[in-house]
């Protein structure tokens, strides 16, 4: 075996390994340069190997390794053939090669970091061609493996190496190494190469340096041979010898070897033998350290003790020990040489104790838990000499008093005797000083008696045994009385305000501890034995006062109280609803206790609670000054106010309201509180709710959008006061107003018996009425919208001046005069013939007469009523007219008069009567044809116009009627 260094370039890794197998074969590795590792190997090729180098046969069915594989051992290196296409159920040839250490390896001999095979050549000439990996077993069984180093073909060879540790992670493979792996004894290393490729091609490869095997151990750690204490008696000359083996043989060192002792030492193949010699004239007692080593191995050690052994002398000091007194206690000494210790079982020991060796004393160690007399026997000293150890120990214990509790015990009365007791052995007695007078206390610890003298007395009492010094208790024995508390009266007290001393006198002896129940905060129990403080917390409290003594208590039970003087908060003045049962109103008072009320000048119906709520329902109207008492033990103050009793305001508005645009608007008196504030919602522009000296009302100035002349709404209007409140609605309407406008011409001519119907019409808003006073006899007033209609015809002729009245609440009312010119009628006669004689009988036809008319026609130019008739319902008459006999001849007028005064005429001529008539004459033809001789019409006075100017002159007054927008209408009707 040998460690080499790893180099990519042959000559110095032959070089390297020429050093180090030099360094082995001298014993010693040299180390490798720093530059280079240093690889471990199976072979040197020179001689040194690391066991028997054997091929791994395959099993039946296995493919690692494959069959058929063959290794030839050459000069210088060691050539291998794996055979992959013998097998066809293997994918992949592999070859196993193992090498086995008779004893182990140091696989980190010379500081080796990796192992490492060189091969000169592999086949095929293939990059990858093989894969390489190592498993190593120490000698405890452990295995390490490492694989996957590649081995590339072609004749430039290469190296097979596998780290110890992964230096680099591009770097060699390293081997994974169990937990406890011994490198430094590996038992066997072993080598598999497998193909990478199943095409079954056979692959071979030469590793360099690897020689026949000549199965040479390998080096052996050192094992040491000897006893763990040697004896060398005193003056005695004496020998010991014991070995170490390993191979090479060990050396050895000692260290620690007495002057008197000599050492000697013998080398063989394998072992080294250590002599030591001596005759010690004294006693002792010493270790020796004893290292053997070998190359590259861990050093064995192993520490060699040499006694010169002494004789045991023993001797006693102490007798006693106290009960429980913890140890230790020196019953005596035992000297030697080793020390001397206690051997085998003791005996008669006291319960709670051990013997032991502290240097040489012997000691009882623990504490005793029984007092005694005790035989104690043990054997001392060491492996090679003893001494009996007897001795005999009392166990005594100290008097120790139990405490005595200090005593309160009431004069003149016989005690409950009291038992002193105390521990210690042999038992202790007792005794006592200034005790009480009366009382007397007895060697075994009895305290009896009668006291007689009130007072506090120091005693001490004292227990005695000889075990040690003496035991004592000091306690106060008090005589006396129990106490007696003085009555104490309940107290009131103010917060905040300290108080004076509550004082709490007793009476006995010892003096009473004085204690309280709970007290109101800010009082405390002082040690004057009084309540002092200053309250803070309101409340009522029942104290209850404690004195006690040791002879017994007394208690006191009385009552604090604390509080405040009422404050009153402010109440607010109150207006409240005549009739109506008010909200309560409660007086607020601070104070404790609780203040009760009192109040003057209530309004009838009102009362006030002893708790301050002013209640009921008032019955009159008025204010009150009213004036409320808080009133507590602690004092008293009082608020004054006002309660107004009052009606809830009443809201009086119509229904409806016309409001005229853009005129001043005033509805007064909406409330029946004036101090009510009034609100409304929904009033017409301009229209508001006003509130003044003068009261409230709905006023303003209403307006209206161009072109429109009426708006309506509903207005919402509500009135609130401290009494309460009302609201309601109503309709309103904002109006244009217009006065009324009537335009007539100032004079209208009609004709009697004509039938009239004429309009008259007038503007305004609202829409006028109109009236019309004194009209011609025969017309009527009829009226209708905005105006009406005169009817009816005229039947008297004449000026008549009628008045037009025009009425809609805008303004005055306005008259209109008009005149009315009643005509007659124009009459139209017609005559059968325009020439008569005397006696001729005559038709007249007339037309233009009122009907029904009375008509009388006379004959002119003296009048000769010739006919009478009445007109029909057309105004038409015809009568026959005879003319008379007298009539002279010439040119005469037939007139027709009616009895309305209308006329008309035409005119006639009267020839005289012939004897001889010539044919053809114009008399002749009218007597014998009897046509009519059309004859003009003509009136007969001033007064009356022709029927076409009548029409004309209507024509014109009704075209100035609907010029100035009064209508008027005219309807005359005539007989034809």
């Amino acid at each position: 075996m040998r460690t080499k260094t790893v180099s990519k370039q042959l000559p110095t890794i032959i070089a390297a390994v020429l050093l180090s197998l030099v360094a082995i074969v001298g014993g010693a590795a040299a180390p490798a340069s720093a530059a280079e590792p240093v690889a471990f190997s199976v072979d040197d090729f020179s001689g040194k190997s690391m066991g028997d180098l054997t091929l791994v046969a395959p099993t039946a069915n296995s493919c690692q390794p494959s069959h058929g594989n063959t290794i030839q051992q050459n000069p210088g290196n060691l050539q291998i053939f794996i055979n992959t296409h013998l097998d066809a159920s293997c994918d992949l040839g592999s070859i196993q090669l193992k090498w086995t250490a008779p004893v182990a390896v140091n696989i980190e001999q010379g500081g080796a970091d990796r192992i490492a095979f060189q091969y000169a050549y592999a086949v095929p000439d293939e990059s990858g061609v093989a894969s390489a990996g190592i498993r190593l077993e120490d000698i405890n069984g452990l295995v390490a493996t490492g694989g996957g180093m590649p081995i590339n073909g072609g004749s430039l060879g290469g190296t097979i190496q596998a780290l110890y540790v992964q230096a680099d992670p591009n770097g060699p493979r390293a081997i994974d190494f169990p937990q406890h792996f011994d490198k430094k004894h590996v038992k066997s290393v072993t080598l598999e190469i497998a193909a990478t490729k199943n095409d079954n091609q056979p692959i071979q490869l030469a590793l360099r340096g690897i020689a026949e095997n000549v199965a040479l151990p390998g080096n052996l750690p050192p094992v040491i041979h000897a006893e763990d204490t040697y004896v060398f008696p005193v003056d005695t000359p004496t020998e010991v010898s014991f070995t170490a083996t390993g191979t090479p043989f060990p050396s050895v060192a000692l260290v620690g070897v007495a002057t008197w002792l000599d050492v000697g030492s013998a080398a063989g193949s394998s072992e080294t033998k250590v002599t030591l010699s001596g005759t010690p004239a004294d006693y002792a007692d010493f270790t020796i350290n004893f290292t053997a080593s070998v190359p590259n191995e861990d050093d064995a050690k192993q520490d060699i003790r040499i006694v010169v052994p002494s004789p045991v002398d023993v001797d006693y000091t102490s007798t006693t020990a106290e009960l429980d007194e913890e140890g230790p206690v020196v019953l005596g000494t035992a000297s030697a040489t080793p020390a001397a210790g206690i051997i085998g079982a003791v005996s008669g020991l006291p319960a709670g104790t051990a013997l032991a060796m502290d240097g040489t004393d012997v000691v009882l160690t623990g504490a005793p838990t029984e007092s005694g007399t005790f035989q104690i026997s043990a054997i001392v000293g060491h492996d090679w000499a003893t001494q009996s150890f007897e001795r005999t120990l009392v166990v005594g214990e100290a008097p120790e008093l139990a405490a005595v509790d200090s005593a309160v015990v009431a004069r003149g009365a016989a005690i409950a005797q009291i038992d002193l007791s105390a521990t210690g052995y042999p038992a202790p007695m007792f005794s006592s000083t200034d005790l009480p007078p009366g009382l007397s206390l007895s060697s075994a610890g009895a305290l009896t008696g009668t006291p007689t003298t009130n007072g506090d007395y120091a005693v001490t009492f004292t227990a005695t045994n000889v075990m040690g010094e003496d035991s004592q208790q000091n306690v106060i024995i008090t005589v006396g009385n129990g106490p007696v508390l003085a009555a104490i009266d309940d107290v009131n007290l103010e917060r905040g305000f300290e108080i004076s001393r509550i004082a709490l006198p007793d009476s006995g002896f010892p003096s009473s501890v004085l204690t309280t129940s709970e007290l109101p905060d800010g009082l405390s129990l002082t040690d004057l034995r009084a309540i002092e403080g200053t309250p803070t917390t309101n409340g009522i409290t029942t104290v209850t006062v404690t004195a006690t003594n040791d002879l017994g208590l007394d208690e006191k039970t009385f009552k604090v109280t604390v509080g405040d003087a009422p404050v009153l908060e402010r109440i607010a003045n109150a207006q409240v609803v005549h009739g109506e049962p008010i909200d309560p109103i409660s007086a607020q008072a601070s104070g404790f206790p609780t203040p009760t009320f009192i109040s003057t000048a209530l309004p009838v119906g009102l009362t006030l609670s002893a708790d301050g709520v002013i209640e009921g329902t008032p019955t009159a109207t008025g204010l009150s000054l009213v004036t409320v008492t808080a009133t507590n033990v602690f004092g008293s103050e009082e608020q004054t106010f006002e309660i107004e009793v009052g009606d809830p305001p009443v809201l009086t508005l119509p229904s409806a309201v016309e409001i005229v645009a853009f005129g001043a608007y005033v509805l007064g008196d909406v409330v029946s509180d004036a101090d009510a504030v009034v609100t409304a919602t929904g009033l017409p522009d301009g229209i508001a709710v006003v509130t003044d000296a003068d009261g409230v009302r709905v006023s303003g100035t209403a307006t209206l959008p161009d072109g429109v002349n009426e708006l309506t709404g509903t207005a919402e209007i509500s009135a609130v006061s401290d009494f309460g409140s009302d609201a309601t609605s109503f309709e309103w309407a904002v109006v244009r107003h217009e006065a009324p406008v009537v335009t007539l011409p100032t004079e209208m001519r009609l004709t009697v018996g004509d039938d009239v119907d004429l309009s008259i019409a007038a503007t305004g808003l609202p829409a006028p009425t109109v009236t019309l006073e004194d009209l011609p006899p025969g017309l009527t007033w009829v009226p209708g919208e905005s105006g009406g209609s005169i009817v009816g015809s005229p039947t008297a002729a004449g000026s008549f001046t009628a008045n037009v009245i025009a009425v809609n609440g805008v303004g005055g009312d306005v008259r209109v005069p008009v005149t009315f010119v009643v005509g007659q009628p124009v009459i139209t006669l017609s005559l059968s013939g325009a020439s008569m004689k005397p006696g001729d009988s005559l038709e007249v036809s007339g037309s233009g007469f009122v009907p029904g008319d009375t008509v009388a026609f006379w004959l002119h130019s003296e009048p000769v009523l010739v006919a009478t008739g009445t007109a029909d319902a057309l105004g038409v008459l015809r009568v026959s007219v005879v003319i008379p006999q007298d009539t002279p001849a010439g040119d005469h007028t037939l007139v027709a008069v009616a009895a309305t005064g209308a006329t008309g005429s035409a005119p006639l001529t009267v020839i005289a009567v012939s004897t001889t008539l010539t044919p053809g004459s114009t008399a002749e033809s009218a007597a014998q044809g009897g046509a009519s001789v059309p004859t003009a019409s003509a009136p007969v006075a001033d007064t009356l116009s022709s029927t076409g100017g009548e029409t004309y002159q209507f024509m014109a007054v009704a075209l100035i009627a609907l010029a100035l927008g009064a209508s008027l209408q005219v309807v005359r009707r005539r007989h034809s």
